[in-house]
């Protein structure tokens, strides 16, 4: 069996060495490289083209989610951090596998649980969403956290769903719409449509085209179809 490569980002020697110490109990792993700041872990990425990266989120003067773009996709991440309620929550809602330091060997086999789920299984969010919440989201080239509130709309794909963040960026994720529904924080996210959830923070203006009417989303030239159902609460919630 071929071993797989591990690199560390951490900024703190000592807890770089806890997670090797920690990594002595499992054979199939070898470590390939280390990092203090994000540009070596960068280039050290580039270089060796890890199977499983340990990230650590505060860096000295930085922050561990600047490199995640940087990650490939058939790379695992395993992130690293000292407690934070709400990282702790960001890392929960996504599933994703993270430790507190210090790390012991018990918790790195459970990381490594998760870690080991299939790529295309689908796994739908669960958990009510705050507007401040990050979600975990990827394409086929990289992977980022966006925030729930700068979301702009979510329109829907067959069983997958189209997220479109403020940037324009659009992420698929395996989320039914009423699943959607159900967690989003309603006060600011609405059904508009049957496959359309608006975010009413980026309403611009309604508008009426040969009978049919449309939101009109501020700072793009996108526009979404309304249904009538939906147009009455939709106005009283924009006023």
């Amino acid at each position: 069996m071929s071993l797989k490569k591990v690199l560390i980002v951490d900024d703190e020697r000592l807890a770089r060495e806890n997670i090797k110490t920690a990594l002595n109990a499992f054979s199939q792993l070898k470590v390939i490289g280390e990092a203090d700041n994000c540009n070596l872990a960068k280039d050290l990425i580039t270089q060796y083209n890890p199977d499983i990266i340990f990230l650590d989120i505060q860096l000295m003067g930085e922050t561990g989610f600047e490199i995640i773009s940087d990650i490939p996709p058939t790379c695992k991440t395993i992130f690293v951090t000292a407690y934070n309620k709400y990282r702790v929550r960001a890392f929960e809602l996504n599933a994703l596998a993270y430790l507190l330091k210090p790390i012991n060997t018990e918790e790195l086999k459970i990381a490594f649980k998760k870690i080991s789920v299939k790529k295309d299984e689908r796994i739908e969010l669960t958990k009510k969403l705050h507007k401040q919440d990050e979600l975990y989201v990827s394409t086929n080239n990289y992977h980022r956290f966006i925030t729930v509130e700068k979301i702009k709309y979510i329109k829907a794909e067959g069983n997958y769903s189209l997220i479109v963040y403020e940037d324009n960026s659009r992420f698929i994720k395996y989320q039914s719409m009423q699943k959607w529904i159900e967690i989003l924080p309603d006060d600011i996210f609405k059904s508009i449509h049957r496959s359309f959830i608006c975010n009413t923070l980026f309403i611009s203006r309604f508008f009426i085209e040969q009978n049919n009417t449309f939101i009109q989303l501020k700072f793009c030239e996108t526009k979404l179809p309304v249904s009538r159902r939906k147009l009455k609460e939709l106005k009283g919630t924009n006023q």
